[in-house]
């Protein structure tokens, strides 16, 4: 009986388990200049989080005011499914902004975008990626 009631709660959590939607959205984080290898060390910054709507970015480097590095952000917004949405380029700009000001980012330079296709499992992915900076002036 208790390998019975055990066998029917171990189907039940793979039933849950296998209802739970993916994200729509992933988020990688790397040290500057680790974001393409294969083993990442965790990013932590000691700066206060600031607010996204006050995070720049920029598709250029920043020139004319100093600036640090805090970590490499990529995300990837992924239609999952037929009815979904077409991932934007404003859905990844907000993750990128999010994510850097809750490192205490001022800006995201060296911005690139790339579309990925259609996957194996998506209908659709955009990519993008940047570099989190906090100003030194």
């Amino acid at each position: 009986m208790l390998f019975r009631n055990l066998g029917m709660l171990v189907g039940a959590a793979f039933v849950l388990a296998a209802c739970t939607p993916p994200a729509r959205t992933l988020v990688t984080v790397a040290e500057p200049g680790q974001l393409a290898a294969e083993t990442k060390t965790e990013v932590k910054s000691d700066r206060k989080a600031t607010e996204p709507k006050n995070v720049i970015l920029t598709r250029e480097d920043i020139t004319d005011r100093a600036y640090k590095a805090i970590a490499d952000i990529k995300v990837v917004v992924r239609r999952l499914f037929l009815p979904d949405p077409d991932p934007t380029q404003a859905e990844a700009d907000l993750m990128l902004k999010t994510t850097a000001a809750a490192l205490g980012a001022d800006a995201v330079v060296l911005v690139r975008y790339g579309s990925l296709g259609i996957t194996l499992t998506t209908w659709g992915t955009l990519e993008s990626q940047g570099r989190a900076v906090y100003f030194t002036e």
